[in-house]
């Protein structure tokens, strides 16, 4: 063999044994290319709301579980702290006549007989009224005359209706006065009516009463009865309370009423004047304000102070405020 022969096999073989390195130096060598970010990690799952606490059943009527609440009635003194006043209410006039008889009877604890006649009054039961009117008529304690009154009224009976107005213009309106005002408030619109027809008849001794009705209940549409109504009334007092609410309507032209209020030789009718003034006193216009501040000043000092007193001091702080320091 030749020299030049062997010379050749021996490069073959270096050949061959070099590309079998390059391919295994290829092999392990790390890929050039840059590593894919590691995926984000998954977004942790809102939290479930709280499930909403499941609503009580509403309680079945029952001759038994309505004996029952009317027990637990007793030792209430609080409506809204009454486990039995809203079960009792729900049932409605099932047991409208078991809540008169308990809110009628003297026997029974104060307290306990005023929340029953707040669920007479949200019941609305016609059928009750009579013996809540007489058992109002009767009771000592004002508060609970209040409410009985207006669980008499509640119902809605025009008889009911005719027994209160009936007792407000009498002596015993004048002793339960705020009480019976109560029950005949929530007339609403027949009450307003019947007030606006009696004021021009009724007599002066109870105009005042009759004109607070008007004041509790008008609203715009009332403004022109009661323009109409006030030359018509004799009571200087029950003149005050239709002009103040004639301007709280939108009558500025009534301030007059209240300014001649303000001049009477009457401290009474001065005082009257001045509550009424109070309350409608941010709308007095520029124009007259010095001489309203200077008839109050004057009134003020005639005064003797206190109750009668207040009406003054509420509108001068209105018209005349302390500057701050």
């Amino acid at each position: 063999m030749t020299i030049r022969l062997l010379l050749g096999i021996f490069l073959s073989v270096c050949l061959v044994l070099s590309a079998g390195c390059d391919d295994k130096n290829k092999a392990e060598a790390p890929d050039e290319k840059p590593a894919k970010e590691a995926a984000a990690p998954a977004k942790a799952p809102a939290p479930a709301k709280p499930a909403e606490p499941a609503k009580p059943e509403a309680p079945v009527y029952s001759a038994e579980e309505a004996a029952r609440l009317m027990g637990e009635l007793e030792k209430c003194e609080y409506d809204f702290k009454c486990d039995a006043y809203e079960p009792l209410v729900s049932f409605g006039e099932k047991v409208s006549a078991d809540l008169a008889a308990f809110a009628a009877d003297s026997a029974k604890p104060g307290k306990a007989r005023a929340v029953a006649a707040k669920a007479l009054v949200e019941i609305k039961d016609p059928a009750t009224g009579n013996q809540l009117f007489e058992a109002a008529r009767k009771e000592k304690d004002f508060l609970l005359r209040t409410e009985l009154y207006k669980a008499a009224a509640a119902g809605g009976a025009d008889e009911i209706f005719a027994a209160l107005t009936k007792a407000y213009l009498s002596k015993e309106g004048k002793e339960h006065q705020m009480q019976i005002r109560a029950g005949i408030r929530l007339y609403k619109d027949k009450a307003l009516a019947w007030a606006i027809g009696e004021l021009p008849k009724t007599k002066a001794k109870y105009q005042v009463e009759v004109a607070d009705i008007i004041t509790d209940l008008a609203d715009k549409d009332a403004l022109e009865p009661i323009q109409q109504l006030i030359p018509k009334v004799k009571d200087t007092m029950a003149r005050h309370r239709l002009a103040s609410k004639a301007i709280e309507l939108g009558d500025q032209d009534k301030f007059g009423v209240l300014i001649k209020g303000l001049k009477s030789k009457s401290q009474y009718d001065r005082s009257d004047a001045a509550n009424f003034l109070a309350k409608v006193v941010k709308q007095l216009p520029e124009d007259k304000k010095p001489e309203v501040i200077k008839l109050l000043k004057a009134a003020r000092k005639k005064d003797r102070g206190g109750l009668t007193a207040r009406g003054y001091d509420k509108c001068l702080k209105a018209l005349e405020p302390v500057p701050a320091k």
